[in-house]
């Protein structure tokens, strides 16, 4: 039965909720069941020999090449299939002349559909066209991809990318050609954007090698677009482009737009939306008026599609010109077997399913299409099935991505030991002696997790494991594996973004057919990543300490208006009421959490997920309700306010508003890389009035927890086999512990004065919306935790909260957040980014730390070599 439902999820017809929903029925049964099961694993292995043997005979390779991977396309007949192998072979056999080939038609645009073009098969006749377009899309869509990546690479930086996004029909390439912008595109990306995953991805990849990025969204009224494609199917023999596929896209597109203007992009400045209502003359509009025009479900356009399909077939029907009857039969719902909205519910053209795992399950421009691709069945040989141990390392305590992981393994048939949380190497490896397993796996959230990760390799090179070592959790990258872990160990470190790609990635290292090109496949994705790496460090050359600071942010301090807090020191709020705590709450990485993904509360109408998230936001409410009505949880909390003055990039708080007794000073780390002339180079300390201005300036600090009560609850849970309301019960207190932060933050502005007059909305205060701003240590403003025991000594927290730090200064419990408060109209929030070994010494100096410790605690930040 849970294997039944792995695979399910890895086909993308189960939601991970449904998972482990699914899991705590079966684990229920499990005692009963465990003598079939066995039996069933029998039958299964042979079952999965066979397969194995079958596919080597039929299938070709996903991976062709050093750095071109497609995903064939599902559901593709067996001649398709054969042109499908044979379009990618052809593209692999010669990369740089094909690329050549495509740039010298296609210049700087790169788009899916002209990679097509590049095949000598590729027909001219619309019926073989109509086959082609389906059947080389994963290669042509693998081959863009590696051309992307390769442009980053040689592109100079400050260039500008640029992409076309609008739904079939749009008219989004003669728009975008005719539409004025304000520079032209020195890369053009030519697509719907309708798959998010990639296009963060891309976008992401884009910002990291120091490219400017713009979207040109294209907006064109639904019945425009179809009866646009009906004209160019019928009239200019294009693509006949299935209305389902049609309306996915038209539905997904400008939703991905506006989550990029959300989550990375600064909105309307890097964002243009045009109307194309008019196809000759496209008017630039904003993303509030496309905010307006959002369609309501896939399944309503394909309604209104038929509709006005029917009006133009009708209109043209004496055409003895047209062949209405096959773009009939490709455009209609019961014609579209390719191209049909997918398992996951969303037309899914721009990448379709994978059907071999992800060597690096990394969201950049590199691996397009997580989301989707890494829903696959995986194919496992006789080895398949293994002993799987999981442990968050010594010195954090978060693990509820990891329970999530655990989870999903034991529904594919893996034997899991969890060792929770803040677990030392010597257990790790103690247990996996003992326990034989065949692949070990690390979780950590926050940076000094990563160190421990590293260290753990190290040991499991000295003590001869050669087992996999897998690594995940929030604070970790495919990057940072391959530079600092991979070289500590040689048997196969390998990166997983999240638990719906584990399983492809266990799959693959426990097959003894698919290991060995697998490995081979992640060490040269490592060794090049190692390469890029040593090649970006010195791309954006840093400025000197003393060249950032003369960058800094300035004010005419006389004139800043600096509030009077109502009270100095320490505050304790013990207990916080649950109910005044609930209103606050941020629900939209709740749902990230469980691999939901959208906006809040647009994702409960969602057209891919809004039934599952509506069924699990509910189940949520319930689970809070009870919380909240049984006091399950102690909320408390403890604010200050301190008189102080920035001295240089540190602040130093004083006793009383004499300032003649200095109680503590606040470390801060000041961006070095260098930047346009008309940018600054931020430091928290920037927002504090200077001591030598002649005003007196005040910050606060806060350190907040809902974590009382957290795991006992759960562990409640997992006494009854029900892990779906244990890691539903972790994932509440997380959030109810940051709409504590919240709910604090704004009585701190109110004891300030103005945040009485803010007049602000619930959902604008979870957004921000408001003066000031609370960075927490260990992010990118202010990235070293060891600066969390000095705020904990200021505000007594331990003693105010029960939060107390490990020694990597993570708190425990779990659900607590603390920080700092910035009063100053001007502050913001940054990442500090890259640093030079001048501002670590200058920054060990004012800690009164030695430089190597200061070293360790900032490494991940660190743009040189540490000795």
């Amino acid at each position: 039965g849970m294997r039944v439902v792995g695979d399910l999820f890895g086909a993308g017809k189960m939601f991970l909720p449904q998972v482990v929903k699914s899991a705590r029925v079966m684990k229920k049964s499990v005692a009963f069941l465990t003598p079939f099961m066995e039996e069933e694993k029998k039958r299964n292995r042979r079952i999965r020999e066979l397969r194995l043997l079958a596919e080597q005979l039929h299938a070709g390779s996903l991976t062709l090449v050093e750095g071109f991977t497609y995903w064939p396309y599902p559901g593709l007949t067996a001649e398709e299939r054969a042109i499908e192998r044979k379009f990618a072979a052809e593209l692999a056999a010669d990369l740089d002349g094909n690329a050549k080939r495509y740039e010298r038609s296609f210049a700087n645009v790169l788009d899916r559909n002209s990679a097509q073009e590049l095949s000598p098969d590729y027909a001219a006749s619309r019926e073989s066209r109509q086959r082609w377009s389906v059947a080389t899309l994963g290669p042509a869509g693998g081959f863009i991809d590696w051309m992307y990546r390769r442009k980053l690479e040689t592109l100079p930086p400050d260039s500008l990318i640029a992409f076309n996004a609008g739904g079939q029909g749009s008219g989004k390439t003669t728009a975008t050609r005719t539409a004025e912008v304000e520079r032209a595109a020195d890369l053009l990306m030519d697509g719907t954007l309708q798959n998010a995953s990639r296009s963060r991805g891309q976008i992401q990849a884009a910002l990291a090698h120091g490219h400017f990025v713009r979207v040109r969204f294209v907006f064109c009224p639904w019945e425009n677009a179809v009866r646009n494609i009906l004209r160019r199917a019928t009239e200019e023999t294009g693509r006949i482009v299935p209305l389902m596929r049609a309306a996915g896209g038209h539905f997904q597109a400008p939703r991905t737009v506006l989550a990029l203007a959300e989550d990375i992009l600064d909105g309307d400045d890097d964002i243009g939306v045009w109307d194309n209502t008019n196809f000759e003359f496209p008017v630039k509009r904003d993303l509030g008026w496309l905010r307006e025009r959002l369609p309501e479900s896939a399944e309503k356009l394909v309604e209104k599609g038929q509709d006005a399909a029917e009006a133009y077939f009708h209109e043209n029907r004496d055409r003895t010109d047209l062949d209405l009857k096959a773009v009939r039969d490709g455009f209609s719902p019961t014609g579209a077997r390719v191209g049909a909205l997918s398992p996951l519910g969303r037309s899914n053209p721009e990448r379709p399913q994978e059907s071999r795992p992800d060597p690096q399950a990394e969201g950049t421009a590199g691996k397009a299409g997580a989301s989707e691709g890494a829903r696959s069945v995986a194919v496992r040989d006789a080895d398949a099935a293994g002993r799987i141990l999981l442990a968050t390392v010594k010195g954090d305590v978060h693990d509820i991505g990891k329970n999530i992981v655990g989870v999903v393994l034991a529904c594919n048939n893996y034997e899991v030991t969890d060792l929770g949380v803040m677990v030392p190497a010597a257990k790790i490896l103690a247990t996996a002696r003992e326990k034989q397993v065949d692949v070990i796996g690390l979780s950590g959230l926050i940076t000094p997790s990563l160190d421990e990760m590293v260290h753990v390799a190290k040991e499991m090179t000295r003590q001869g494991f050669t087992v996999p070592l897998l690594i995940g959790g929030a604070t970790t990258s495919p990057a940072h594996t391959a530079v600092r872990i991979a070289p500590e160990y040689a048997h196969g470190v390998v990166h997983v973004l999240d638990a719906s790609r584990v399983v492809n990635v266990v799959s693959a290292l426990l097959s003894a057919g698919q290991k060995p090109a697998y490995l081979v496949d992640i060490v040269a994705k490592q060794d090049r990543q190692r390469e890029e790496f040593a090649a970006r460090r010195n791309k954006r050359p840093l400025l000197s300490l003393a060249g950032a600071r003369a960058r800094k942010q300035t004010f005419d301090w006389a004139a800043v208006d600096i509030p009077r807090p109502e009270f100095f020191g320490p505050r304790v709020f013990d207990p916080v009421p649950l109910e005044e705590i609930v209103p606050y709450i941020d629900w939209g990485p709740f749902f990230s959490a469980w691999e939901l993904h959208g906006r809040y509360p647009d994702i409960l109408t969602d057209a891919v997920v809004g039934v599952e998230a509506t069924k699990l936001f509910h189940d949520a409410e319930s689970l809070l309700a009870r919380i909240v009505a049984e006091k399950r949880y102690t909320a408390k909390a403890v604010i200050a306010f301190w008189p102080a003055n920035a001295e240089g990039d540190s602040i130093e708080v004083y006793a009383d508003e004499s300032r003649s007794r200095v109680i503590g000073h606040f470390h801060h780390l000041r961006q070095q890389l260098e930047k346009p002339i008309d940018q600054f180079n931020h430091c928290l300390a920037d927002f504090v009035a200077p001591k030598d201005s002649g005003r007196l300036d005040y910050v606060g600090g806060f350190a907040v927890t809902a974590g009382h009560g957290v795991e006992q609850f759960a562990a409640g849970f997992r006494e009854k086999h029900d892990d779906y309301n244990a890691i539903m019960a972790q994932a509440l207190g997380d959030r109810l512990a940051e709409a504590l932060a919240e709910l604090m933050h704004k009585r701190a502005r109110d004891f300030c004065g103005y945040g009485r007059t803010e007049n602000l909305e619930m959902k604008d205060i979870i957004r921000e919306k408001y003066r000031g701003i609370r960075p927490a240590p260990g992010y990118p403003a202010c990235p070293d935790h060891t600066e969390k025991p000095t705020l904990f000594r200021l505000l007594g927290a331990e003693a105010a909260t029960g939060i107390t730090l490990t020694e990597s200064c993570a708190m425990s419990p779990a659900s607590s957040v603390s920080g700092m408060y910035f009063n100053d109209p001007d502050s913001k929030y940054f990442a500090v980014g890259k640093i030079g070994k001048d501002q670590v010494e200058d920054y060990a100096a004012r800690k009164k730390k030695s430089f190597a410790e200061t070293e360790k605690w900032l490494g991940p930040y660190l743009d040189y070599e540490p000795i």
